[in-house]
């Protein structure tokens, strides 16, 4: 199936369910972890934009971007003409590219938002099981509902359209 013959969905209508792998979901959202840091706060944008995309295959893409802060004695001067720059702060998109496995939902795509600091936690918690575990690769089950994604039946954040 093609994704122009995907249906849309908002967030509301959203039942999916599945698993996601932690180690996986840890090391792909590394960089942006640090980047939230307390010690570090180069997060420019709030909310992080998703573009999620579910195959017929039990798979679904979820493409993740955050906005964030460059230092600017440090920029090249042939690539500072390419940034966005918002009152003289110049700002860089990283895109994320991570996968779940489906157990349940219809082919589609969608987009949604996530507060920054709910996905950081989101980080933490998961690092947490990871720690306590006493297997090298842990799965998680996962499932988005109502507006939320819900890990575990234990930690839930908000989804925003």
């Amino acid at each position: 199936m093609t994704n122009a013959l995907m249906s849309v969905m908002s967030v509301s209508d959203m039942e999916i369910r599945g698993s996601i792998n932690i180690r996986s979901f840890l090391e792909n959202f590394a960089c942006f972890y640090h980047k939230t840091s307390p010690y570090v706060e180069e997060i420019y944008s709030r909310y992080l934009r998703s573009n999620l995309i579910i195959s017929s295959d039990g798979c679904a893409s979820i493409f993740t971007y955050y906005k964030y802060v460059l230092d600017e004695a440090e920029l090249d001067p042939d690539v500072r003409d390419d940034l966005e720059c918002e009152n003289g702060i110049f700002i860089d998109t990283e895109m994320v590219h991570w996968c779940v496995s489906v157990s349940k939902a219809n082919t589609g795509k969608g987009t949604f938002y996530v507060y920054c600091d709910d996905w950081a936690a989101l980080f933490a918690y998961l690092s947490t099981i990871e720690e306590e575990s006493e297997e090298f690769d842990v799965n998680v089950e996962f499932k988005i509902v109502n507006g939320y994604l819900i890990v575990n039946n234990e930690f839930e954040l908000k989804l925003y359209d």
